[in-house]
């Protein structure tokens, strides 16, 4: 192999590990799974509630409001708790806060906060902590987490939402794997397709690899696997895409139908990259660090990452 060949693979590998651990890190508790709710809520009501979540609205016309730390008023898009809870309903950290998750499976669990036990909560307990900001054992919630506004149907809509936040396995993953796919075009030159498959190909044989050590003790931090998700294994499959753009997306469909997966990671493409961005989108996948000259421009999407936007 040629020195520049491999200083080229030695960067790739390097991102690759970077982005897929930001992916275990951030995505790979969307994997598992809770149990599902004795009752289906009706879609509309789901549905209702996903605007609530993430776009702060509570019908046409009519902004999400509440009110945090020092009485401070958010309202519509600020006010939406995907900015704090995140789209998985997870929560994250940041310095010394912790944003706890508000799925239907952590709800539906007892918590330990401090020194004290948090009980389950009850769909009344949940409106209470959403209206007055008092947990399900009326202890006061964080203070910037909002004391909303919220009429008895708009608080039902977004619990009915919650409940169905990592409420089942999201595609590609089972118990004993989790799928990917890279998505390659039929435009894209025999060397610089090989050449990505290679570094795709040799992550995933380490990765896998490392889930039979044992002793993981000298693994770096970019090496540290989810523990939740260490005995899964990795399997990636190779998405080719023939013919015209569009022609693409019912090709991709034809794929993705045949065998779900979790993440498309990193793909090459000389041509358009729109069809691939928007099916990620639609699916709500994410794609992550694809090669290609043309990236999809908009400041609405979320599930696509590209090395550049320029």
């Amino acid at each position: 192999m040629a020195i520049g060949r491999y200083q080229v693979l030695h960067q790739r590998r390097t991102w690759l590990a970077t982005i897929c651990t930001v992916l275990l890190i951030m995505l790979v508790p969307l994997i598992h799974a809770g149990e599902a709710a004795d009752q289906v809520p009706e879609p509309e009501q789901v549905a209702w509630g996903r605007r609530l979540y993430l776009d702060g609205t509570l019908g046409p016309g009519q902004p999400l409001t509440g009110r945090v730390q020092n009485d401070v008023a958010l309202t519509a898009q600020p006010a939406a708790c995907v900015h704090c809870h995140q789209r998985s309903g997870l929560g994250t950290t940041e310095g010394g806060s912790v944003v706890p998750a508000i799925t239907g499976p952590a709800l539906a669990q007892a918590a330990t906060i401090g020194q004290r036990q948090r009980p389950v909560y009850s769909d009344e307990t949940l409106v209470r902590a959403i209206r007055e900001g008092v947990d399900a054992a009326g202890q006061p919630l964080h203070p910037l987490m909002p004391r909303y506004v919220l009429p008895d149907t708009a608080a039902s809509a977004l619990i009915a939402y919650l409940k169905t936040l990592s409420a089942h396995w999201s595609p590609g993953v089972s118990e004993q794997e989790v799928r990917f796919a890279t998505v390659v075009t039929a435009d894209v030159t025999p060397v610089r397709r090989q050449a990505m498959l290679d570094v795709l190909d040799a992550y995933f044989t380490e990765t896998n690899a490392g889930r039979t050590l044992a002793d993981r003790s000298s693994y770096g931090p970019s090496r540290t696997r989810n523990a939740a998700g260490s005995a899964r294994a990795w399997v990636l499959s190779q998405w080719t895409l023939t013919g015209p753009p569009a022609t693409w997306p019912a090709q991709l469909d034809a794929y993705y139908r045949a065998q779900p997966v979790f993440a498309v990671l990193s793909g090459i493409s000389a041509s358009d990259w729109r069809p691939v961005h928007e099916f990620c989108e639609r699916h709500e996948m994410p794609c992550l660090l694809p090669n290609t000259a043309l990236p999809t421009l908009t400041a609405a999407d979320f599930y696509t990452l590209y090395l550049s936007r320029a």
